[in-house]
């Protein structure tokens, strides 16, 4: 495990044994339970989830609220609520019960609620993990070996498989019909609980792999890939599948009994069926089939939420992985999507012609037949070589001959949130807009960093710094939008060329002249005022 792991993740043995922190949670003063928000017709529903809550151990109860309050002190509730699933045909086929722990959310020009949301006091930022991506995957059975071989498990119950601490349950409380019960593990919905589970996931892999030489573990969630690279002539050859799930129970965890696949060479992973003698990925017919009937709902909408466009972009997005021709498909329901900014969560919009065109696109796309790509074909590394840096007063890029140099508040490290880590994510960025402006289209597009940090947190997807995501977040978009795929490398400080730019010094390179925004201002102008 890398050092800087190994000092993240420092806390799990001792909450594995005594229960999970959910976060720097306030604990209530006085008790208060918020109102559900399921209809009374679907009381049956949340009776039957707390019988099987109960009789799995996730739950206690259930307890007079004067009961509880004599032996713990203040308790809080938040509200349940119902999530149904449907099929193509508007039936409910799944419910899930939601403990909704980001209500009541804040509102935009009014004063804050007067007793926060348990989110509301939880950075996600905190909680960093590694997911292992469908385009990370792709990648994988590209570059694997003609004889390796590969497996796969789930965890049961995921979430609920991690303790919570039991001087935080008075937060956990739930009210159904006057009685309390309380919660006894880690809770769906909690902003902190994916990374808590994500990280006991990443400590699996990297035991996994120190146990079994050889072997690679990754994992999204709670769905675990295992590649096996032992050639023939190996002593650690034909291992047997078992003996890695023994070692996963044997770790702790409870692997789910149905969801797993033993040794082969096709499998299903993240949607996509994935056949590594054909070198193939294919989108499974049932995320094709839900992903159509959530575009042609859409379409057939007089109206849409925020919520139903960012799913929509996300599965879109999710199909690019093998479909990278279809990334510039998507730029009027981004505009759409970020035209809800502030605004209330209730809010819908009409579908406007440019979007409606793109939704359109899609459904004729997903309807001609199955999505398919070979794994063979990989697009062209840009020409040019791009190097970003950043130092405590100045961004720097170089792009081939040409260098940027942009200069910044010398104590812009100094203030809340900002560290020289955001500097290096926006200085990425500057490089990606440059390449693009320099001609990058369908192509890999591979930036040079010296900051292992960031080049860790662009890789995975996710820092620790929200700064830091949204560049992500708006780099990954912008480079979709021209068919880029970015790749990141690390490259030593004495061996960046832009170290000197990003110390104001671009003498030895013409002048790098293109277009660009610059939201490090506004940021940097709040942070000031």
């Amino acid at each position: 495990m890398p050092p800087a792991l190994r000092d993240e993740y420092a806390y799990i043995p001792n909450s594995i044994t005594n229960g999970f922190s959910m976060g720097p949670l306030s604990l209530p003063s006085s008790t208060h339970f918020h109102k559900n928000h399921y209809k009374e017709d679907r009381q049956s529903s949340i009776d039957n989830w707390l019988s099987k809550s109960l009789d799995a151990g996730f739950i206690a109860g259930p307890f007079d609220t004067a009961q509880v309050e004599a032996e713990i002190g203040p308790i809080h509730a938040s509200p349940l609520q119902i999530v149904d699933k449907h099929d193509a045909n508007g039936r409910i086929i799944k419910e899930r019960i939601v403990y909704d722990a980001s209500y009541p959310k804040a509102r935009p020009g009014r004063p804050p609620p007067p007793i926060p949301s348990i989110n509301s006091q939880i950075r996600k930022e905190d909680y960093p993990c590694e997911w292992f991506t469908a385009a990370e995957t792709k990648i994988l059975i590209r570059s694997a070996p003609p004889h390796a071989r590969f497996a796969g498990f789930d965890l049961k119950d995921a979430f609920q498989q991690l303790g919570n601490l039991p001087s935080q349950r008075r937060l956990f409380c739930i009210n159904v019909l006057d009685r309390i019960y309380v919660w006894l593990v880690g809770i769906f919905g909690l902003t902190s609980i994916c990374g808590l589970f994500g990280a006991c996931c990443d400590v699996t892999c990297f035991f996994l792999e120190l146990l079994f030489p050889l072997l690679l573990t990754k994992h999204y969630v709670d769905d675990f890939l295992v590649a096996d690279f032992a050639p023939p002539s190996s002593p650690h050859a034909d291992r047997p599948f078992d003996l890695i799930l023994h070692a996963v129970r044997e770790f702790g965890w409870e692997v789910h009994p149905e969801k797993f696949f033993s040794w082969t060479r096709q499998f299903t992973f993240l949607g996509f069926e994935w056949d590594a003698d054909s070198r193939s990925a294919t989108l499974t017919q049932k995320k094709q089939t839900k992903f159509l009937g959530k575009l042609i709902a859409l379409n057939n909408s007089h109206d849409v939420s925020e919520k139903e466009v960012a799913s929509l972009i996300g599965s879109c997005q999710h199909v690019c992985v093998i479909a990278t021709h279809r990334r510039s498909k998507l730029n009027a329901l981004y505009r759409l999507r970020n035209s809800f900014i502030g605004s209330h969560s209730a809010t819908r919009r009409y579908l406007d012609t440019a979007s409606k065109r793109e939704v359109v696109d899609w459904i004729h796309f997903f309807q001609a037949g199955p999505v398919t790509c070979s794994l063979d074909t990989s697009s062209s590394l840009f020409h040019t070589p791009v190097f970003s840096d950043a130092s405590d007063f100045a961004l720097g890029v170089v792009l081939g001959s040409k260098a940027l140099s942009i200069p910044l508040p010398p104590d812009y490290c100094d203030r809340p949130d900002i560290n020289i880590g955001v500097g290096e994510a926006w200085a990425f960025e500057l490089a990606v807009h440059a390449a693009i402006a320099a001609g990058a289209r369908s192509c890999v597009l591979l930036v040079h960093v010296d900051n292992q940090g960031v080049v860790y947190a662009l890789r995975r997807g996710r820092s620790r710094n929200q700064l830091v995501n949204e560049v992500i977040d708006r780099t990954s978009e912008y480079a979709l939008s021209f068919d880029v795929e970015l790749s990141v490398r690390y490259v030593r400080s004495e061996d960046n060329p832009a170290d000197a730019p990003s110390r104001g010094d671009s003498s030895g390179y013409e002048p790098l002249i293109f277009p660009f925004d610059r939201p490090w201002e506004s940021i940097l102008n709040i942070r000031s005022s």
